[in-house]
């Protein structure tokens, strides 16, 4: 004798999954992307009418319950998972995607049509069957991501624990008496569902936040134009190298880069020109340096460059060759008078203290000024 009766876990299921649903919708972030939250909110809606109709599965055809029920779990799990692909930006997974959802319900219809009408054991195994199909992609999806922080772990061993149990139902369904019935589900399968549904909620939930603070952490950080550093990230790496260069009395470089003319491009060419050439001297620059420099938009016009281990003639050959590089942009394509220009000043120096960054700084802003000074689109690294 069952403890709590099926019909009871039911309507608690369905109570869950219509909270849960407008829960998380409700307390989306303002910066969520959309359709992230709508498929959250139509799975555990098509979730909330699956248990609705094994409620009333006792006053329905068990075809029609059987269709019903295929059709919810389909909806449920394809917008469940390309919620979860959404919010982790990744590809929605093959069984989320609309073609084969039609596919496998057409498929599921013909299968259920073509059966003698009272196999109720067998219908309820095809639902599982649905369900641990989408259940598994979604513990792939979460299982496989690069960075797998403690809510996408949770949710992706829920999600394998659930796969692996409906299976074993679904096993036992075949050696049990075939008298079993579609709306009497047992406890042993609906007591799981009802703790982990609110358990992937939170999960859920957890994953969303995840996502806006590192969103939140990369504007922090980078130039929103260009996507290099800012200056107050530059500034912080660049103290943290100084402070290890004068531990280890290790030779630190600084180049500050100055785009010729600034204001004279965006005043030919408009200030969408002149937004296209900072991005494309923010493109350029890291070609042409190692991936242990830092680079960084200082502001405006200005960028810095900071090279470790690197003295004044290494920084110089560097300066130099950016130089170069620098005039190969074009503002007009095929047109060489609309080259890009740059001026640089070049430092270099051995730290005694993470206090020597602003030495390093002023003497690289003070021969960038002289450099500008005598003419532009040329470099000064000495005096």
């Amino acid at each position: 004798m069952e403890i709590v009766h099926s019909a009871t876990l039911q309507l608690c299921l369905l109570l869950i999954y219509l909270v849960c649903g407008v829960t998380v919708w409700l307390l989306r972030g303002q910066r969520s992307r959309k359709g992230i939250y709508d498929r959250w909110a139509g799975a555990h809606l098509a979730g909330a009418g699956l248990y609705l109709t094994l409620l009333y599965s006792p006053y329905l055809p068990s075809l029609c319950t059987a269709l019903l029920a295929c059709v919810l779990l389909l909806l449920k799990g394809s917008w469940l998972l390309g919620s979860f692909a959404r919010l982790l930006r990744t590809p929605i997974p093959l069984p989320g995607q609309r073609r084969f959802g039609a596919g496998l319900l057409l498929l599921l219809a013909g299968i259920l049509l073509a059966m003698p009408p009272h196999v109720y054991y067998v219908h309820l195994a095809m639902a599982l069957g649905v369900a641990a199909l989408y259940l598994g992609s979604l513990a792939g999806l979460l299982l496989l991501q690069a960075e797998r922080p403690f809510p996408i772990k949770l949710a992706g061993g829920l999600c394998t624990l659930a796969t692996t149990y409906m299976l074993l139902y679904a096993l036992h369904l075949g050696a049990s008496d075939p008298a079993f019935i579609v709306y009497e589900i047992g406890t042993l399968l609906l007591l799981p569902v009802l703790i982990a549904t609110p358990l992937l909620a939170l999960c859920f939930m957890a994953i969303g936040k995840e996502q806006e603070l590192a969103l939140l952490r990369t504007l922090a950080t980078l130039d929103p134009l260009t996507g290099i550093f800012n200056r107050r990230s530059f500034e912080e790496l660049a103290r943290k190298a100084c402070s290890q260069h004068a531990r280890q009395q290790r030779p630190l470089a600084l180049l500050m880069i100055d785009l010729d003319h600034f204001k004279r491009i965006n005043d030919t060419y408009g200030h969408s020109r002149g937004d296209m050439a900072l991005k494309a001297l923010a493109e350029l620059i890291p070609e042409h340096v190692r991936t242990a420099d830092i680079f960084g938009r200082f502001g405006g016009e200005e960028f810095c460059l900071l090279l470790p281990d690197t003295n004044v003639e290494g920084a110089r050959e560097v300066a130099s060759k950016l130089c170069q590089q620098i005039n190969t942009i074009l503002l007009e394509p095929g047109k060489v008078s609309s080259a890009l220009s740059a001026s640089i000043g070049v430092a270099s120096l051995v730290p005694q203290s993470v206090d020597d960054w602003r030495e390093l700084f002023e003497l690289a802003d003070s021969r960038l000024y002289r450099a500008k000074s005598a003419g532009r689109n040329q470099l000064v690294w000495i005096g």
